[in-house]
């Protein structure tokens, strides 16, 4: 992972309803969001481990950052609350559009063609398993 990829990831916990959730954000990612969201749509509600081996072997650049998010997510979830990363499942994740650079090209006969370089902003929450549900699934 590239220096730049680590110093834009940014952390958050969130506390709602009695559950832990942790988060980590990526923004402005030199992507376009509609190329990262075909493969975050694969990854949505499924546990963090075989998410994480989704992402290793696809060989898209999307997958490669979406899987740095990730990654730093289940950092967090292990240092700062002491969570086994066989517990988590990925609860959210949100793409959206970053600022867009803008650009121009020379084209025949005098004319400029516009040029949008779009940027992402890519936020994955963690989620813990339930217990109880757990315990539900395996007695039955």
């Amino acid at each position: 992972m590239s220096k730049d990829i680590k110093k834009s990831i940014k952390t958050e916990n969130i506390q709602q309803n009695d559950s832990l959730n942790v988060s980590s954000k990526y923004a402005k990612a030199k992507i376009s969001p509609r190329k990262v969201v075909d493969v975050v749509a694969e990854i949505r509600n499924k546990p963090a481990g075989e998410a994480m081996n989704y992402l290793k072997f696809n060989p898209r650049k999307a997958a490669n950052l979406v899987h740095g998010v990730l990654k730093s997510a289940l950092a967090n979830a292990f240092d700062k609350h002491n969570l086994d990363t066989k517990d988590l499942y990925i609860k959210e994740v949100h793409v959206g559009p970053g600022p867009t650079r803008g650009w121009r090209r020379f084209a025949a006969k005098g004319r400029i063609k516009p040029i949008k370089k779009r940027t992402s902003n890519i936020t994955v929450v963690l989620g813990a398993v339930n217990s109880s549900k757990k315990q539900g699934g395996s007695s039955e």
